[in-house]
Order: C-alpha cells, then sequence, then structure tokens
C-alpha cells in the first residue's frame, strides 16, 4: 500500500486506526522520521511527518539524542519516548493524531537511566507502562500511575528490574 519500513519501532493503536512508528534513528542521521496512520482494514490513511525541534544536524552521532522506539496513544494524541543514547533520559513528545508535519518539543523528561524501548498506555487507569535496558543490558519495567492526569508534570517512575539477560525487550 505505499508505505516502506525504513526503521519501524513500535505500533499501537486507537478505536479506529492504527500508528505505525518509522522513527529509528539511531544514529541522528534520519531527516524523514514519521507515523503512518492505518485503518482498521489496513488501509493507509496518511502520514505524520515529525522532526526535533533540538535537532540541527544529521551528521552520525554514536551518542544520539534523536532516536525514538516508543509510541502509544493517549486520548487525542501520540506519545513518543526517546531512546536519548546521550542523557540514558527519556524526552516526551506529544503531538496530534492527525496527518501533517510536527515539530517536536519535549512536554516531559524523565530520568530512566535506561534506554526505552517500549511503551502501553491503559487509559482507564491512566497508566503508562515501558520498557527498557540500561547500557550494561539489564532489563527494565517502568511504570508512571496517573500519566494523562499529572499533565505531564511530576511523573513519578517506578522501575522494576526483569531478570532477562542478553536481550534487549520490547
Amino acid at each position: 500500500n505505499n508505505i516502506e519500513n525504513y526503521d519501524w519501532e513500535d505500533i499501537t493503536s486507537d478505536s479506529d486506526h492504527f500508528y505505525i512508528a518509522d522513527t529509528g534513528n539511531k544514529y541522528g542521521t534520519r531527516e524523514n522520521l514519521k507515523i503512518y496512520t492505518l485503518n482498521k482494514n489496513f488501509i493507509p490513511q496518511g502520514t505524520i511527518g515529525i522532526r526535533y525541534s533540538k535537532q540541527s544536524s544529521y551528521i552520525r552521532n554514536k551518542k544520539s539524542e534523536f532516536d525514538a522506539e516508543s509510541l502509544a496513544v493517549v486520548g487525542d494524541e501520540l506519545v513518543l519516548f526517546s531512546k536519548n543514547r546521550k542523557t540514558l533520559k527519556s524526552e516526551i513528545y506529544a503531538f496530534p493524531k492527525k496527518k501533517g508535519n510536527y515539530i517536536l518539543k519535549p512536554k516531559a523528561i524523565i530520568n530512566s537511566r535506561a534506554l526505552i524501548t517500549s511503551a502501553d498506555y491503559d487509559h482507564i487507569n491512566d497508566l503508562m507502562v515501558l520498557t527498557g535496558y540500561s547500557l550494561k543490558g539489564d532489563q527494565f519495567l517502568f511504570k508512571i500511575n496517573n500519566f494523562k492526569g499529572n499533565g505531564f508534570k511530576n511523573l513519578k517512575l517506578d522501575r522494576y528490574k526483569i531478570p532477562v539477560e542478553n536481550a534487549q525487550i520490547e
């Protein structure tokens, strides 16, 4: 259906659509980050183009701040969590679920001390759950209660070590 897998990282959905995050950017060189929107019959409905407001260079960087693997639907928005190799914190970006081009500015930053690899949101309990790993290879499950209710303020990150080695949980 004329959509290309450049570096698909995550998929999320709401009652009407699937959203595929083509946001892999390990070395910070991509200028074509996007989210594909498909209806429940997998027919493409449009593209959401994104770029980071702080990214001014697209030169290869092993400690890139501009990678993301985690996408979740939260109400009328998509929420993207960065995989920041420079700080091991995760910037949280929120933007509309409708096609267009958006310049992303962080709504919040969480000190995960890990690289975030997946996200899932439970709207009934207002609970965000993430996975990630440390540079030593330790795997973690993260929980943020009252995610939307806090309005990206005072987010408390609970961190649980997962007893799995030599893997990247997503």
